[in-house]
C-alpha cells in the first residue's frame, strides 16, 4: 500500500528512480524527478541512443518506479538537452516536462478504471459555514475537536449518471498537552459503474466551475485522490492514487467567509436541483457561461479585453435564452426574398457580383436584434430588486455600454461621444460582472432573495452599491 503524498512535501526534492515508456517497457532509464510549481520534470541520465526515434518530442505517458513508489506522468514533451557532471566527465541528459502526475499507480494496471475520485480542499470549508464546537477533554486541557453538527450533502446527476457528495472531514492529532485540527472538505464523485480516468477529468473541472459561480471566486483544491480495487488471492483490496495537475488554481487566492456569494446552507435544500441544472446549463449555455467563469481564473486582463469578453458572454446568453428576432422566421423569409429580388434587379450590372453577394449576406442579419435591444431585454428580464443592483438608470447604462462596445470592435477616425474610458470603464466592467453573475445564478435556480443577500454582503460587489459613483 502506498503513502498519501502531499505535493508541498515533494517541492524542491529530487526523486530518483527508473523511468520508461509503456510501449518500450524493456528500455529503462535512470533519472530524477523534481517538481517546480505545478510542473513535473524528469532528467534522464542513461544513454539516450535512438530516444527521439522512439518517442519523438511529445510524450503521452511515462512510467516510473522510484523511492516514492510507482508513478505515471502524462502530457509531456522534451524540454531540452542538458548535461550533468559525474567524476571528471560531463554527460548528456534529456530533460522532460509533464503537466500531470499520478503517484501510486501505473497506467495500464487498472488505473484507467476507477471506482471514484475524491477532491479535497481546506479553503472550501468556509463555504460550508460554521457549526457549534464540541469540546473533548484531553488530559488537563479542553480542546476543540470538530464541528459535529455538519450534515453531508449529496446530489445524483441524472444526465451523467454519477453521485456527488460533499463531506466535512476533521483530522486530529494530539498528545497530553495539545491537539491540532485540520478541517478538510471532500468532494466525492462516484459513477454508477467504474469509469475511465479521463471521464472524471471534465467532471471535476465542471464542479470547480460550479463552485466558482456559487462562491464568487476560485477555491484552491489541495489534492485529487482516485480509488480503485485490485484482486489478489480472490480478494479485493483498495488502492489509492494521488493525482496532480488536473485542477490548476491561482496561488494566494484564499476565500474569506464574508466574500462568498452563495453559502452551502443558503441552498442546502436545493442542492440536488442546482447541481443537475448546472450540467444542463453547461451544455446549453456553454458559449456564454464559460467566458464568464474563465475571468475568475485570469485576473490580469486589460480593461478592454475584460469588457469585450463580458459583452460577448451577455450577447451569447441572450441568443440562447431569448427569441431575439423582429419577425417570425417564415415571415422574414418572404421579406428577405422580396428585398433580395428588388436589390438585384436595381443593381445588377452596375456593381460587381461580389458586392451583390455581400449585400445578400448582410440581409440575413436584418431580422436579429441589435446589441442595444439585446442588453435592454436582458436587464428587463431581472426583477427590480436585482436590476437596481446593476444600474439605477438602465437607459443610460445601455447607451454607454453599447457605444463603448462599438467603439472597441469597429474603431474609426470619427470620434464617438459618450464612451467609457479609464475609471468609468473599470466600474462598467464590475457592473457587467455583476450582471453576468446574477444571470447565471438565476439559471442555476438560486432564489432571487438569496442572490441579493449574497451580493449586498460580499465586498466584491458591495462597493458598486455603496461607494461606486452612480454614473451608469
Amino acid at each position: 500500500m502506498i503513502n498519501i503524498f502531499e505535493l508541498e512535501r515533494l517541492q524542491g526534492r529530487r526523486i530518483y528512480g527508473l523511468w520508461w515508456f509503456p510501449q518500450f517497457s524493456n528500455i529503462k532509464y535512470r533519472g530524477e524527478l523534481y517538481i517546480e510549481g505545478e510542473s513535473f520534470f524528469i532528467k534522464l541520465f542513461d544513454d539516450q541512443k535512438n530516444f527521439y526515434n522512439r518517442v519523438g518530442d511529445n510524450i503521452d505517458v511515462m512510467l516510473g518506479e522510484s523511492e516514492e513508489g510507482r508513478l505515471s506522468l502524462r502530457n509531456g514533451f522534451v524540454k531540452n538537452e542538458t548535461t550533468y557532471h559525474s567524476g571528471r566527465r560531463n554527460f548528456k541528459a534529456i530533460l522532460l516536462q509533464f503537466t500531470e502526475a499520478y503517484f501510486g499507480s501505473h497506467f495500464g494496471q487498472n488505473l484507467e478504471t476507477l471506482e471514484s475520485i475524491s477532491i479535497e480542499s481546506k479553503e472550501l470549508s468556509k463555504w460550508l459555514g460554521t457549526y457549534p464546537f464540541e469540546y473533548v477533554k484531553l488530559s488537563n486541557y479542553d480542546k476543540v475537536i470538530a464541528h459535529k453538527n455538519f450534515k453531508s450533502v449529496s446530489a445524483y446527476v441524472k444526465s451523467m449518471k454519477f453521485k456527488l457528495e460533499i463531506h466535512r472531514l476533521v483530522s486530529e492529532s494530539s498528545d497530553e498537552t495539545e491537539a491540532t485540527l485540520k478541517s478538510i472538505v471532500s468532494i466525492l464523485i462516484t459513477p454508477d459503474s467504474p469509469a475511465n480516468i479521463m471521464w472524471y477529468k471534465p467532471i471535476a473541472k465542471s464542479i470547480q466551475n460550479l463552485l466558482v459561480l456559487l462562491i464568487g471566486g476560485v477555491v484552491p483544491f489541495d489534492r485529487v485522490s482516485a480509488l480503485q480495487f485490485f484482486k489478489q488471492d480472490d480478494k479485493e483490496y483498495p488502492w489509492t492514487t494521488e493525482i496532480y495537475g488536473w485542477l490548476r488554481t491561482p496561488t494566494a487566492n484564499d476565500i474569506n467567509s464574508h466574500e462568498i456569494i452563495v453559502n452551502l446552507e443558503d441552498v442546502r435544500n436545493k442542492f440536488d436541483s442546482i447541481v443537475n441544472q448546472w450540467f444542463v446549463i453547461e451544455k446549453e449555455l456553454a458559449k456564454a457561461v464559460n467566458l464568464f467563469v474563465a475571468l475568475f481564473f485570469n485576473k490580469h486582463l486589460y480593461l478592454e479585453s475584460k469588457f469585450i469578453i463580458l459583452m460577448q458572454s451577455i450577447e451569447a446568453f441572450h441568443r440562447q435564452k431569448f427569441v431575439g428576432k423582429l419577425l417570425p422566421d417564415d415571415e422574414f423569409e418572404r421579406v428577405y426574398t422580396k428585398a433580395k429580388e428588388i436589390i438585384e434587379s436595381k443593381l445588377k450590372g452596375t456593381v460587381s457580383q461580389d458586392i451583390l453577394e455581400r449585400i445578400s449576406q448582410q440581409l440575413h442579419y436584418c431580422n436579429e436584434y441589435n446589441l442595444n435591444k439585446r442588453l435592454k431585454e436582458v436587464l428587463n428580464s431581472l426583477p427590480v430588486s436585482l436590476r437596481t443592483l446593476v444600474t439605477k438608470n438602465p437607459k443610460k447604462f445601455t447607451h454607454l455600454i453599447v457605444n463603448t462596445r462599438h467603439d472597441m470592435t469597429h474603431p474609426s477616425n470619427k470620434s464617438r461621444e459618450k464612451i467609457l474610458k479609464g475609471e468609468a470603464l473599470v466600474y462598467a466592467n464590475e457592473r457587467l460582472m455583476l450582471l453576468c453573475h446574477i444571470l447565471y445564478l438565476r439559471e442555476l435556480g438560486v432564489p432571487d432573495e438569496i442572490i441579493r443577500k449574497g451580493i449586498v454582503r460580499a465586498p466584491t460587489y458591495r462597493f458598486l452599491i455603496e461607494e461606486c459613483p452612480d454614473n451608469l
